[in-house]
């Protein structure tokens, strides 16, 4: 695990001049795709704490762990889960907390700079800085301060809020993020036939070999009996909206993680939180008041067709069949891995 790491002092020394100091972390490796390193500092460890989602065994225990050992951080050499790792970094350079995933981040609590460079491939982080050149003004994501195509990497500055602890909980932070997105989702590019993007669906998960197994087969048999409107709308979405690409403050709900940006159907950005959501607790009932138009689910789709409803669809109301065509949608285009396994559990909840 430490060997996670490694890139991390390459970077530091690509950023920073002098001579290399060796510093301690401590490290925490959840279920999950990331792993955190982070100083004794009880502002790092909250951080921590807060970027830790989902209700895995690893992942709840460390989220609990890192909450209760704020206040006194030195009792994490105690906690099982919790090791430690040194970094040799340039003494100039600040890393408070270090999150290695996809592409990992670098955060300057002093400073308020959070560094975002590849793991890996850099094509993610290359996508996020054109994304980020290309928003219109109006969307609220924290001040670029310095990029790099070449390396790559970028640097924005460090926004310290909170981030809702479900989608359903705190929709009301979902809302004002959809509602920021909103000048995008009004830069409309196509209308498309809706028996075109099944049509479209099911051709893709004959080709995979899906379409006449299970859940697909019952998906697409019930969602002729469901409600869809006659044509959905593609435009510019951010494309991994959940709870933890949002920051909240007292003023201002700022979208992070860019990296998906693209023109999509629109109601993607509604849906994927709840994906997410139901990933972190494999609990369905959520999305069937979606189709059902029932409990919370019902009111929270409502509010969203009420107040998006002219971007997302043609004659926009509640439409039972919008959710399952997402789900069949995302599991046809997208290959095996990720989230992949978490939509079609999901599917299957929703549809037998």
């Amino acid at each position: 695990m430490p060997g996670r790491f490694d890139h991390v002092e390459a970077f530091a020394r690509y950023l920073a001049d002098g001579q290399p100091v060796e510093r301690p972390y401590f490290l925490l490796d959840p279920d999950g795709d990331h792993a955190y390193a982070f100083v004794g500092d009880p502002e790092a460890v909250r951080l921590v704490g807060s970027l830790i989602a989902g209700e895995g065994v690893k992942r709840t225990l460390g989220r609990l762990v890192l909450r209760g050992c704020a206040h006194a951080p030195r009792l994490l050499s105690a906690v099982p889960l919790v090791s430690r790792i040194t970094l040799s970094l340039p003494a100039g350079c600040g890393v408070d907390v270090a999150v290695a995933s996809n592409r990992t981040r670098l955060v300057d609590l002093g400073s308020a700079v959070v560094y975002t460079f590849p793991t890996d491939d850099p094509a993610g982080v290359r996508a996020e800085i054109d994304a980020r050149r290309a928003l219109p003004a109006g969307i609220e994501t924290p001040e670029l301060r310095e990029v790099d195509p070449e390396y790559p990497y970028f640097a924005e500055r460090f926004i310290r809020g909170g981030r809702p602890d479900s989608p359903i909980d705190g929709w009301e932070t979902m809302l004002a993020a959809l509602e920021g997105l909103a000048v995008l989702y009004r830069d409309r590019e196509a209308a498309v036939s809706t028996a075109d993007v099944l049509d479209e669906t099911e051709a893709l998960l004959a080709d995979r070999g899906l379409a006449d197994a299970e859940p697909f087969a019952s998906a697409l048999e019930s969602i002729a009996e469901l409600p869809l409107p006659e044509t959905v709308f593609q435009a510019p979405i951010h494309g991994d909206l959940h709870t933890r690409n949002v920051v909240v403050t007292a003023e201002t709900v700022y979208i992070v993680d860019w990296e998906n940006y693209g023109v999509d159907y629109v109601f993607c950005d509604f849906f994927k939180p709840f994906v997410v959501s139901y990933y972190d607790t494999r609990d369905p009932a959520f999305f069937r008041e979606l189709i059902a138009d029932e409990g919370r689910g019902g009111e929270i789709f409502a509010t969203y067709i009420e107040r998006f409803g002219e971007t997302v669809c043609s004659e926009p109301r509640h439409y039972a069949g919008l959710p399952v065509l997402y789900l069949l949608v995302e599991l046809a285009r997208t290959d095996r891995g990720g989230l992949w396994d978490a939509y079609r559990e999901l599917l299957g909840a929703v549809v037998r």
